[in-house]
């Protein structure tokens, strides 16, 4: 049976998707920060400020060799979008502990796009800033929501959430977010009260023993199960807090 969890008036949210083929493009108005395994200055254990450096939307490439941007620090720009992609594809374990930092910016998307197995274990998020649009999608290349083994793809995972704007997490495939810990704002300044989250889990234990936090005050909308009616076990344990 599909879950639904509403407090308040839901409002309808903009998703800023980023199209990507097996090969990223630079266009005149992104800068491509593609980490690469040959490179000089790698981007594993590294803090990286080269988004900040570039007055563009900054689309960040974890897809390329094992580990690549393992317990990397990616620092967002101040006023302009940042997404980051990790894929295991090709790639094992790409953002095993990447951080993606967007303390310091405001009026931006952030967007987070972790694929397959084991792509972004123990990643960290910070997106708790004014005025973000964070939309984050975890999932598999199978679509099978009833898939028989676990992917794990961001388990043990953790994201602090925008103070104002909206947030869009999908968690889809087996196990997908197990563990994650989603952090709400818990201020209640007049900003707080305009975020709105938006919550999308499905697969076998996709948000199994998980946690999200969110204001009492928030706009929310939670939804564990397939568009078909089937849980499969999606929030199996999971703790949903709307008391901060």
């Amino acid at each position: 049976k599909m879950i639904t969890f509403k407090s308040s008036l839901f409002l309808s949210i903009t998703f800023f998707s980023v199209l990507f083929d097996a090969e990223l493009q630079e266009a005149s108005d992104t800068f491509l920060l593609e980490c690469n395994s040959d490179d000089p200055n790698p981007c594993a254990a590294s803090i990286v400020t080269d988004c900040q450096q570039h007055d563009k939307h900054c689309i960040i490439d974890c897809t390329k060799s094992e580990n690549i941007c393992k317990d990397a620090e990616f620092i967002c720009h101040s006023n302009q979008d940042c997404t980051l992609i990790c894929d295991s594809k090709n790639a094992i374990k790409p953002c095993l502990g990447t951080i993606l930092k967007a303390t310091q910016s405001s009026n931006i998307n952030v967007n987070v796009i972790c694929s397959n197995i084991r792509a972004c274990e123990w990643m960290i998020i910070y997106a708790n800033s004014s005025n973000i649009n964070l939309n984050i999608t975890i999932t598999s290349d199978d679509p099978d929501p009833g898939l028989q083994h676990a992917l794990y793809i961001a388990k043990h995972s953790n994201i602090y959430l925008p103070q104002s704007g909206h947030s869009n997490i999908e968690c889809h495939g087996h196990s997908a977010c197990h563990s994650m810990k989603i952090f709400g704002n818990t201020t209640t300044t007049k900003s707080s009260m305009d975020s709105q989250i938006q919550f999308k889990s499905s697969g076998i234990h996709s948000f199994k023993d998980s946690y999200l936090s969110f204001p009492s005050h928030s706009d929310i909308e939670i939804i564990c199960g397939d568009q078909n009616g089937n849980d499969n076990g999606a929030c199996l344990s999971a703790s949903f807090d709307g008391t901060q």
